[in-house]
């Protein structure tokens, strides 16, 4: 680094306080301006901003402010450091460089130093600070004298400045600048909230001709107060603007195609810590973050997403979270000879990390990405080491391998591979993003969101909309699944009738960093109304305590409650309790924006009637086989949302039931049809107690397949939803693939015996070990007895023997309980033999040879490599209704990075109904994957 020194603190200030000499440098600008180092040069759009921003400050206006608009990847930082440097820096001015997270001031901070060979003389030495409340950043208190530019968090500044007694350290910097105050506001866009204001206006009432540059990649507001507010702290508006479109099409920025890979996993987040966390807005709580990073079988599927579309794909940045989940990832795509590496700088505290600590060197990861650089590597795999500060080059995908609440850490995963063909990148980026299932709402940071927010994509955030409205409907499903009282009311009061879409910034509980939040409140018609009055009714409530980001979550709490109690019904059947939070989320954006936010209908609302299919099922006499086809075309249909709403067939198939049968007890009398105006019974939930002895008695394993996992579910062998009951002798252990499979089918594995007195027509065959698994033996033999115990409808399996070597590795048996004929499997033995050849042979994997049935007193049934498959009327017939993986990644819609581009909102001659569709891409079902084998 070309610099006097790094300043340092006192040693003990650096030991007791734990300040980063990193954050502090005193730059020689004589070297840096003899410097032969290679210097970057703007990209055309940057020049014509540079332009542009040069003759507003040479103008002098007073009072002065302008926006700078370019998209992500458009270079903001680099064009606004670049005018600091040859204008205001060069001019003598002092700088204070505001952001409202300490990741946005790192990374001004790091790029300073490649602009400031253009300060020109006389000034000879530049020294800048980082200053906010992050652990290893220096306090206000340390601001020295002689300090050029602060960057600096604007909760830091507004306390310094508006707190009793004074910051004197901060009063004189200001002071020190006298007349030459310059100030940079990153993510300008958030601006206008009304304490931000002041502190804007209290800068300029102490340097009158302060000069004031907001950056920004949303410069317009839909309301008209914020449109004012923001005239009013940049009177000169815009001064330069470019669009994501333009810089797609001049080859500067690649055109980002964002798909989604269900990974079909959930996270064990249980009611009590959510609400807690909820009030945090925190990212995910660290433990749920590493049960995630644990779980082998998604790591695996990580891994194969990217070999089933290597060729696609391309050179992939995968952004993990854990070091041994890179480590893992890594060792699976070698082990298909994929060239992979993995680089991170920490993987933990504690002294029993140490020795692993050293285990990947800074050498080794520089190397590394070297290697990625100059295209040696195919991947490189990391944990979050690559989001900013380093020089990455480009890279065709990133993969997002977890969901997160931070719109500033989805931006930052986002641009790296935004890159265009002018800039060594591509035309198109790929972004993939892997969802887990999750049982509560979460408001995940969305794409939609990185330039301007949800309700600028012209459907008023339809697809995050849709996205809580699934997640509502199967909650509300699995929990009728399991009471007695199916289909309490008519389908569509499960359907909002709108939503809110409400913009609010808060502050992350253990930190100073403000957190933009954008959120959708659905509004259901039993509390439409409500929300009608409470909007009504803040418009004239003094919200001032609201206005403050860092209000806490009781107090937010306690001033809200009486609303609740106010304006809703508080018998109202709910799932959670989102409407607290939701009134908060209200209230802020209210204080904080100073208008209510939008309402948006939903129009398709209408259009998804399941009352009216079972109406018309039991008018028409449906049978079984026909139901069923009905039911996966209308799921099908590519004018329903269907398959966004339930994602997966079994869930629509299971709400359809419970519709059909609301109106079959209303029509064979049964009596009144419980509605959101009564008070639905409560569901008895199992004990802890029972859990636990239902967990001992089972020894720890799930029945149907016999994994022993650390979250083993319990479920009700005759289902809640039919009428079973929490008695011992109705619970059984399954693990969640199982479980969801069985659904609310009634299977007992406790049952060692089957019931059926025929063989059934077909062997369901639920759900392949995972590729980068089958060479192991534990996975077939799950797989081997969670099939044969389906094909029983019992706990049919006493034991399955495969050998890791010699005989046993080629030649598998399977053992039964008595009286389970093995008979009945030889029609379809052949078939699974070779299907398991098959899929061992993706993975250069060889065997088995044969294939053993027995049970004592039986015959024992075997398939060979090489034999004649049985024959039979009809044929076998294979029917796969498994997605691979290759397509359990849903058909990506093209999400432009950037303001100004093309007009959101359907084209000309295209329905809103297919710009929805289009906007929310290709719904798959891939859960549970499953393979028939039918007769």
């Amino acid at each position: 680094m070309l610099a006097v020194n790094s300043t340092q603190r006192p040693t003990h200030l650096g030991a007791k306080m734990g300040i980063s000499q990193e954050f502090c440098t005193k730059f020689d600008l004589l070297q840096a301006r003899k410097s032969d180092s290679k210097r970057r040069s703007p990209a055309a759009h940057q020049s014509r901003a540079l332009d542009a921003l040069q003759k507003w400050y040479a103008k002098k206006a007073d009072p002065n402010g302008g926006l700078l608009v370019l998209p992500t990847g458009g270079g903001k930082t680099y064009t606004a450091l670049r005018f600091l440097a040859s204008g205001p820096l060069s001019d003598g001015c002092r700088v204070l460089w505001l952001a409202h997270t300490h990741h946005l001031l790192e990374q001004a901070y790091d790029a300073l130093k490649d602009s400031i060979w253009q300060i020109s003389e006389p000034r000879d030495t530049l020294k800048a600070r980082v200053v906010s409340g992050t652990e290893g950043h220096y306090k206000a208190r340390h601001i020295e004298p002689d300090d050029d530019v602060l960057f600096i968090t604007l909760q830091t500044l507004y306390k310094a400045l508006t707190s009793e007694p004074r910051q004197p350290h901060i009063d004189k910097f200001i002071e020190g600048a006298k007349e030459k105050l310059f100030v940079v506001f990153d993510e300008a866009h958030h601006a206008p909230a009304a304490s931000y204001r002041k502190l804007v206006k209290e800068l300029r009432s102490r340097s009158k001709n302060m000069g004031l540059i907001g950056l920004t990649a949303t410069p317009t507001y839909t309301e008209e107060a914020r449109r004012g507010w923001l005239k009013d702290l940049f009177p000169q508006e815009i001064l330069y603007q470019v669009s994501a479109d333009d810089l797609m099409k001049d080859n500067i920025l690649a055109k980002p195609v964002f798909s989604q890979a269900r990974t079909e996993i959930a996270a064990d987040f249980d009611d009590q810590q959510y609400s807690r966390w909820v009030q945090s807005h925190q990212d995910l709580p660290e433990n749920i973050v590493t049960q995630l990073a644990q779980r082998q079988e998604r790591n695996a599927f990580i891994a194969q997403t990217y070999i089933e579309n290597k060729d696609r794909f391309g050179k992939t940045l995968i952004f993990a979270d854990r070091w041994f989940q890179c480590e893992a990832i890594k060792e699976m795509l070698v082990r298909r000879e994929v060239k992979a590496e993995a680089v991170y700088h920490r993987v933990g505290g504690t002294s029993g990390d140490a020795e692993t600590r050293e285990k990947i060197t800074s050498t080794h990861n520089a190397d590394a990405i070297k290697k990625f650089r100059n295209g040696e590597l195919e991947v490189l795999v990391n944990v979050r080491m690559l989001t900013e500060g380093t020089d990455v080059p480009s890279a065709q995908t990133v993969f997002i391998t977890r969901q997160t609440t931070s719109q500033i850490l989805l931006t930052q995963m986002v641009g790296r591979a935004l890159r265009g063909p002018k800039f060594g990148g591509t035309e198109e980026a790929n972004i993939v993003s892997f969802v887990d299932d999750w049982k509560h709402l979460i408001n995940f940071a969305q794409w939609g969101d990185l330039n301007g927010g949800q309700e600028d994509d012209g459907v008023g955030g339809f697809a995050h909309a849709i996205t809580l409205i699934s997640i509502d409907l199967v909650r509300r499903l699995i929990k009728d699944m399991d009471s007695i009282t199916p289909a309490p009311s008519p389908f569509s009061t499960l359907l909002p009738v709108g939503w809110y879409i409400v913009k609010t910034a808060v502050s992350i509980e253990g930190s100073e960093n403000l957190e933009p939040v954008s959120r959708g409140v659905l509004v259901y018609d039993n509390d439409q109304a409500g929300f009608e009055k409470l909007v009504e009714h803040l418009a004239d409530e003094d919200l001032i305590a609201f206005e403050d980001p860092s209000l806490p979550a009781d107090e937010a709490s306690e001033a809200a409650q009486p609303w609740l109690e106010k304006f809703f019904d508080a018998t109202a059947e709910r799932i959670g309790d989102e409407l607290l939070n939701n009134i908060i989320a209200i209230a802020r954006h209210m204080a904080q924006r100073g208008v209510a936010p939008k309402f948006f209908s939903f129009e398709e609302r209408s259009l998804h009637d399941l009352d009216g299919i079972a109406q018309q099922a039991l008018e028409q006499e449906w049978g079984p086989r026909q139901e069923d086809q009905i039911l996966k075309l209308e799921f099908n249909r590519s004018d329903r949302f269907w398959g966004a709403l339930y994602l997966r067939f079994m869930y629509f198939k299971a709400q359809y039931l419970s519709a059909r049968e609301r109106l079959l007890s209303i029509e064979n009398g049964d009596g009144e049809i419980i509605t959101g105006d009564h008070p639905v019974p409560g569901v008895i939930e199992i004990t802890e107690e029972i859990r636990r002895q239902v967990k001992e008695r089972d020894h720890g394993v799930c029945l149907a397949c016999g994994c022993g996992v650390s979250k083993l579910q319990v479920d009700h062998i005759i289902p809640r939803y039919v009428g079973g009951t929490n008695v011992l002798d109705n619970l059984q252990t399954l693990c969640r693939t199982c479980n969801m499979a069985k659904g609310i089918t009634t299977l007992n594995f406790r049952d060692p015996q089957t019931d059926l007195t025929s063989p059934p027509s077909e062997l369901r065959v639920l759900k392949f070990p995972d590729p980068i698994v089958r060479g192991e033996t534990e996975p077939w033999e799950q797989f081997l007895r969670r099939s044969f115990n389906w094909f029983y409808r019992c706990g049919a399996v006493h034991s399955v023997k495969i050998g890791k070597r010699g005989d046993g590795f080629y030649h598998w048996k399977v053992e039964l309980f008595v009286r389970n004929p093995p008979a009945w499997l030889k029609p379809h033995l052949g078939a699974l033999l070779r299907q398991i050849r098959e899929a061992r042979a993706e993975m250069r994997k060889t065997g088995p040879d044969s294939l053993t049935v027995s049970c004592p007193g039986e015959d024992e049934v075997t398939a060979n490599i090489g034999d004649r498959e049985e024959p039979r009327s009809p044929a076998p017939e294979l029917v796969d209704v498994a997605q691979p993986m290759a397509s359990n990644i849903q058909a990506g819609y093209v999400c432009h990075v950037g303001s100004g581009g093309a007009a959101a909102g359907p084209a000309p001659g295209q329905s809103r109904l297919e710009y929805l569709k289009a906007k929310l891409g290709r719904s798959t079902e891939v859960a549970p994957r499953a393979t028939i084998l039918k007769k």
